[in-house]
């Protein structure tokens, strides 16, 4: 019985093994994304993963001001704007277990916002915290300094484009503009220029008018958001990065452990 034990748990870190390998050659992406019908935006998405992960590496001698605009379109165009249960296993919403088992579990049937941006872009598929998040992770990986705003209603970023000048960057709308959130506070208004289309930009009936945009950065409800309220930083992005390392680590100690526990069995067993 006890030799059943030690068996059955080589088995599952054998499992479990096979399970990380397969899903190292998965990609989290599912191509039915690009025609989507469900999707927030019209062309909400037309760079492959591909594309999105060449658009963000920063060319030589580029300034800080040229890389955040194109990163934010590389983001914009290169991850939808989906978030529908429906979609939950398709697009992969929802960690699948192939991609990491202590996500899945830990979030089962739960939709999940990624804190790597690589793994983000990967799917394809997110909120605008989502693209936010995605944004500030490239950026700050590349000495720009990039904080993520949070707005009664909606997630962008401020970037540091020059030396003390931040601009807000929206990439889940594909928007920059050239002011700093406390500028906008005192002001709302000044966004409608930049927003006064966005309702042409819709695919169906679920967006929002330039209006309601400029109450949403209303001072009222914002905020600079620290240790990852978003998911950027913090416990749930240590989590996240330790999940990934334990996923591997897991299989290996049960097939170490069950081995030398069957080893000791059987050396036990013949001496008695």
């Amino acid at each position: 019985m006890i030799k059943k034990i030690f068996l059955f748990f080589f088995v599952v870190g054998i499992a479990l093994l096979i399970l990380n390998i397969f899903g190292f050659f998965m990609s989290l992406r599912n191509a039915d994304i690009y025609t989507e019908t469900e999707v927030l935006f019209k062309d909400d998405i037309i760079f492959s993963h591909k594309e999105v992960k060449g658009g963000i590496i920063r060319k030589a001698h580029e300034s800080d001001r040229e890389y955040v605009f194109r990163v934010n379109r590389a983001v914009n165009k290169g991850v939808a704007h989906y978030w529908k249960d429906e979609g939950i296993r398709k697009y992969n919403l929802r960690v699948p277990i192939w991609e990491n088992y202590l996500l899945y579990f830990n979030y089962f049937n739960k939709k999940y916002e990624y804190s790597n941006y690589k793994k983000a872009i990967e799917r394809g598929a997110g909120l605008c915290s989502q693209q936010a998040i995605i944004v500030t992770g490239i950026l700050n990986d590349n000495g720009i300094n990039a904080q993520i705003i949070g707005l009664d209603g909606h997630i962008v970023l401020t970037a540091e484009v020059e030396n003390n000048i931040w601009h807000i960057v929206d990439p889940d709308y594909g928007i920059i503009m050239p002011y700093d959130i406390s500028e906008i506070e005192k002001n709302p208004e000044i966004v409608r220029l930049y927003y006064q289309d966005i309702e042409n930009q819709y695919r169906g009936d679920n967006g929002i008018s330039a209006d309601e945009i400029i109450k949403i950065y209303g001072k009222e409800g914002n905020y600079i958001c620290q240790n990852g309220v978003v998911g950027y930083k913090g416990m749930k992005a240590y989590d996240e990065y330790l999940s990934y390392i334990y996923i591997w680590v897991i299989p290996f100690v049960i097939i170490i452990v069950s081995c030398i526990c069957t080893r000791l069995f059987n050396t036990l067993k013949n001496k008695l």
